[in-house]
Parts: structure tokens; C-alpha cells; sequence
């Protein structure tokens, strides 16, 4: 197997294996609330993707809803603006859309470079037991630190 070099420093780059880091052209971005951080993952999990405000609405809110959740998405959605550039949350008219390039999400490429084991070993059993640990920003990752769930938000293919 190939390895994939990580994507340049520049643009969008979202860690969500292990704590969450969130870059933008290179520079560490701080985001400051548990929902916030929620939010920025399940669209992460689902770069230039639309997901829909129900999806979005049960992530962040799984326990009890709020009376208008529709319009606290829509702010938690303005404060991620804020924070990764405007350009970057598009609203669409049933969800929001985060444009990435889903190589600069951990997770995505992850699971990216190991079907392509898979497809050239032939098996994902055989592509997990022979291939070497991968690299996300200098640092090693593993699954086992995911956050419990994670899977249920990434993209539907």
C-alpha cells in the first residue's frame, strides 16, 4: 500500500479521531462549546456533504430537544461561521454544508487510505493486520480514541 501523504497545512483540517483539532490554513482554531465542537464533527463526517437540521438537531441535542431547535442551530451554525471563515458553512434548505476537502478530516481519509488497502490486499481484515500505523498532523491516531458514535454521522456513500 501507497501511503497518502496529509494534506497540505493550507485551507481546512479537522482531527475528530482522538480530542478534536480543528485548522485552518495551518493555524489552530479554538472552539469554545461542547455543541460547537459537536456541530463542526457531524459536518466534518460528512465534508461537502449536506446534513439535515434533524440529524444535526439529535447530535447536538440527543437528550432533549430545545423548544426552537432549528433557530439555536442556526446560531451555533453563525458562531462556526465566525470562527472558520464564512465561506466555509453554506446553508442549505434543509441542513448545512461544510465545505472541506474530505482528506483534510482524519477520519475520512482513514477510512479512505483503508478500503484502498483493502481493495489492493484483497480483504479489510488483511488491510488491517498489514498495514502501518498512519500519520494525521504529525502525530500517530487510532480508532480506539474516536469518540463513542462517531460512525453514525460520517457520509452516506
Amino acid at each position: 500500500m501507497r501511503e497518502q501523504p496529509a494534506p497540505a497545512p493550507h485551507g481546512l483540517t479537522v482531527g475528530v479521531l482522538g480530542v478534536l483539532e480543528v485548522a485552518v490554513d495551518g493555524r489552530p482554531v479554538p472552539l469554545t462549546t461542547g455543541r460547537l465542537r459537536t456541530l463542526l464533527a457531524v459536518l466534518a463526517m460528512s465534508a461537502s456533504a449536506p446534513v439535515s437540521m434533524k440529524l444535526l438537531t439529535e447530535a447536538l441535542w440527543p437528550d432533549a430537544q430545545p423548544r426552537n431547535s432549528r433557530r439555536s442551530l442556526q446560531i451555533y451554525a453563525a458562531r462556526l461561521r465566525e470562527t472558520l471563515g464564512r465561506e466555509r458553512i453554506e446553508t442549505r434548505q434543509d441542513g448545512l454544508l461544510l465545505h472541506a476537502d474530505p482528506d483534510g478530516v482524519d477520519a475520512l481519509r482513514f477510512e479512505r487510505i483503508l478500503a484502498q488497502a483493502a481493495a489492493e490486499r484483497g480483504s479489510p481484515a488483511n488491510a488491517r493486520s498489514s498495514s502501518r500505523p498512519w500519520r494525521c498532523g504529525g502525530a500517530s491516531r487510532s480508532t480506539a480514541s474516536a469518540p463513542a458514535g462517531w460512525r453514525r454521522f460520517r457520509r452516506r456513500a
